[in-house]
């Protein structure tokens, strides 16, 4: 009997992802933090490439910043599952590394959950561990 080919899920885009992760964001970092998408995207060309000499961007840098108390920022990149950093981002890591600014590479809430209680972000997420389903 021949099988069946398992049915795809629908992949969300990267865009939706950082969509997600910014009103997730919006909604439980308390109010000494502020987070931002950083508007760095290029015009892209029908190969998807980003068209280049676009005055004022920085090629690598991650979608979204964070401000955080004590004059501190950490950065979040997302991704889609699977997806790797590019060449420029790679640098940027780099550049965050040298630094010792906290980043992410998130492709998911859970990935966002995580990175903020390793910064030691309480949010304003509300648990209860006492209720059953």
């Amino acid at each position: 009997m021949p099988r069946r080919p398992k049915p795809s899920l629908p992949q969300c885009s990267e865009d939706d992802i950082q969509r997600a992760g910014l009103e997730y964001l919006a909604a439980v970092v308390p109010n000494e933090c502020f987070a931002f998408a950083v508007p760095n995207a290029a015009f892209r060309t029908k190969t998807g490439k980003a068209a280049n000499g676009v005055p004022g961007l920085t090629p690598g840098v991650f979608d979204t910043c964070l401000l955080l108390p004590c004059g501190r920022v950490a950065f979040i990149e997302f991704k889609r599952p699977g997806e790797t950093l590019s060449k420029p981002q790679e640098a940027f890591q780099a550049v965050l590394d040298r630094f010792g600014t906290p980043y992410a590479i998130a492709t998911s809430i859970d990935d966002i959950r995580v990175a903020l209680a390793a910064w030691g972000i309480k949010t304003r997420e509300v648990w209860d561990d006492t209720k059953t389903t």
